[in-house]
């Protein structure tokens, strides 16, 4: 069986106000167009990652595809770097921000006053970008003292011993 792919790009817009995305079409003699998103333009989620690379896996063990390794770790790497940057890119209200850095909001809002933290407003509200917030430290969860576990450790020790 003979597979000869041939690439095409297409231009389409998803809804109104959003960006164009370029999809690349492959079309062989076993299987129909298939459409991938590229990470070029469109922020890519979470989900998206994981359909295209299912979406991948799936057809390439369709058709018993040999691939290069080395290309594939950069294409994953580069979607997955597609997506941290929309997640870091992502825009927070006050509020939002204040729960997902762990610090109250007026210590977010003294940060940007003082100019440690970069927002931007629109009209009285601050705005902040997820990869900016800074992160509370958390205290490591103390696991919590069992007597009578000790207690039995303690007594099966001192068997062992005798």
């Amino acid at each position: 069986m003979s597979v000869s792919p041939w690439k095409m790009t297409l231009t389409s817009a998803f809804g109104s106000g959003e960006p164009w995305l370029e999809q690349e079409c492959v079309e062989t003699q076993t299987e129909t167009m298939t459409l991938v998103p590229q990470a070029k333009e469109w922020p890519m989620t979470r989900e998206d990652f994981v359909a295209r690379w299912r979406t991948r896996l799936s057809e390439w063990g369709r058709v018993g595809a040999l691939v290069d390794g080395a290309k594939v770790c950069d294409e994953v790497l580069a979607d997955f770097e597609a997506v941290t940057r929309a997640e870091d890119d992502a825009e927070l209200s006050l509020s939002e921000a204040a729960a997902e850095s762990g610090y109250s909001s007026d210590h977010l809002r003294r940060l940007h006053r003082l100019g440690k933290l970069p927002a931007y407003r629109k009209g009285r509200n601050l705005f902040f970008r997820f990869g900016d917030l800074p992160r509370k430290p958390t205290a490591p969860e103390l696991s919590s003292y069992d007597p009578v576990a000790d207690a039995r450790r303690v007594i099966s020790q001192r068997h062992e011993e005798r």
